[in-house]
């Protein structure tokens, strides 16, 4: 039987319903038995009075550390996504706590239902006060890691200072070099110029010397049909034209060729 939701009264009401029906057809022995855990239930009744008197304290104790847990809660909201961490335990923590208190109840309400109310109070207190420890314990340990990170930052401040004071040399050392090459592609510019007109004159004299050649041939080759006439072979043959006349007349045709 499962006492863990109901309260003092209705749990002590419940055993007086079930332990006659439970005497109903059963041995001798187990009727004793019976009588003796009806004393026990006198007793416990009596153990109630008490029972209740602490738990009304132990309320009080437990409102006290819900007000504080709820402002614990205020922070601990703020610093949620930094204890992410912290959380998984305390999930994991909380599914054995379950589990345990599971088993407390079931067996303290075995004993009596005033144990059983005053564990399950005790088991409160005690996860109020866990977690109000890990609550304290998590701020001093975040407080810390922004003190890390102040001093992470101050560095990379540095960093970067030095970083940029880098780039604007190197940013004055660029734009000289592009003032540099700007001028060195204006000389290019002026000596491709240079190049070209040579290239043009170059190109004029090429075509004169050609015509020149050209017209050499075209003598040297009026000469030689001249040659092969029949006046002057009997011309030469007479004596009146004689051979080294041919080599003066061709001479210069040769030099002009």
């Amino acid at each position: 039987m499962d006492y863990s939701e109901l309260t003092a009264e209705a749990i002590k009401l419940r055993i007086r319903e079930e332990v006659p029906s439970r005497e109903t057809g059963l041995p001798g022995e187990i009727l004793r038995l019976g009588k003796i855990r009806q004393d026990q239930i006198t007793e416990l009744t009596a153990r109630l009075k008490e029972s209740e008197a602490d738990r009304a304290a132990r309320l009080e104790l437990i409102n006290e550390l819900s007000d504080k847990l709820k402002e614990s809660e205020a922070d601990r909201a703020a610093r949620f996504q930094q204890i992410n961490e912290l959380s998984d335990k305390l999930k994991d923590s909380e599914a054995d706590r379950a589990a345990r208190f599971r088993q407390i109840t079931e067996l303290t309400g075995l004993l009596t239902d005033s144990e059983a109310d005053r564990a399950i109070k005790a088991v409160q207190i005690g996860e109020l006060t866990g977690r109000l420890a890990s609550s304290e314990a998590d701020c001093t340990i975040r407080l810390e890691q922004v003190n890390e990170l102040n001093c992470l930052l101050q560095e990379s401040e540095a960093d970067r200072a030095a970083r940029l004071n880098q780039i604007t040399e190197l940013t004055g050392l660029l734009k000289d070099s592009e003032a540099d090459r700007a001028a060195r592609l204006e000389l290019i510019h002026g000596l491709e110029e240079k190049i070209t007109r040579l290239q043009a004159l170059r190109d004029d004299e090429q075509q004169r010397a050609d015509g020149e050649h050209r017209r050499a041939d075209d003598l040297e080759q009026g000469w030689q049909a001249l040659e092969e006439t029949f006046a002057v072979r009997q011309a030469r043959r007479a004596g009146i034209i004689r051979t080294r006349e041919k080599s003066k007349i061709s001479s210069p045709l040769m030099g002009g060729k």
